[in-house]
């Protein structure tokens, strides 16, 4: 039993219930600032990667130049349009746009592209983009090809955008990211 020192036993009880309420407040305002601490940083995670959600690219059609009437064993002229969207107020810079394999066994997107599965794009403006490149990528054999874009964004941070749909951050600038070998042949898009 605990032997507490005579006096009003009511103040006793008032004074540890006092404390008590004291600490449950202190206990309350520790986890209310650490919940604005989390929703703080989401914030800044949100708005660090704000234009960076606004850019995506994908494959457009793909034509041959006798409009698919393509005759087994002949030359066909091959094009496909690699289609882009910049849907922030801002342009994004230095842009390598890759054509990638997401089902089969052809290239996957990291490290160094074959020939004539990148195009790199000095400039996005916002708006929507195409470029044409002269190269055939359909579906066959089991492959599906889908386009992964890696830029700079206006407060010069890097991002790719994968074949998915996910966004990531990069380490290093696009054209390192991809070993693009140097110097850098950029293009500009054109209005879509």
């Amino acid at each position: 039993m605990i032997n507490l020192p005579p006096g009003n036993w009511p103040e006793w009880f008032g004074a540890l219930g006092t404390v008590g309420v004291l600490v449950a407040a202190l206990i309350q305002i520790a986890r209310e600032r650490s919940r604005l601490r989390t929703d703080h940083k989401e914030q800044l995670a949100r708005e660090r990667r704000a234009q960076a959600e606004l850019v995506s690219a994908w494959i457009g059609d793909v034509r041959t130049s006798n409009d698919f009437n393509i005759k087994i064993g002949a030359p066909s002229d091959i094009a496909t349009n690699l289609e882009l969207s910049n849907a922030s107020g801002s342009p994004v810079y230095r842009a390598v746009l890759s054509v990638v394999d997401i089902q089969g066994i052809g290239w996957r997107g990291e490290g160094k592209a074959p020939d004539g599965y990148q195009v790199c794009i000095s400039i996005v403006p916002p708006g929507r983009f195409h470029l044409t490149l002269h190269r055939g990528f359909g579906s066959g054999m089991g492959s599906h090809m889908a386009i992964e874009i890696a830029f700079t964004d206006a407060a010069g941070k890097y991002w790719v955008r994968r074949a998915s749909g996910r966004l990531d951050e990069l380490t290093v600038d696009p054209v390192t990211h991809y070993q693009v070998t140097r110097p850098v042949g950029w293009m500009v898009p054109t209005d879509g």
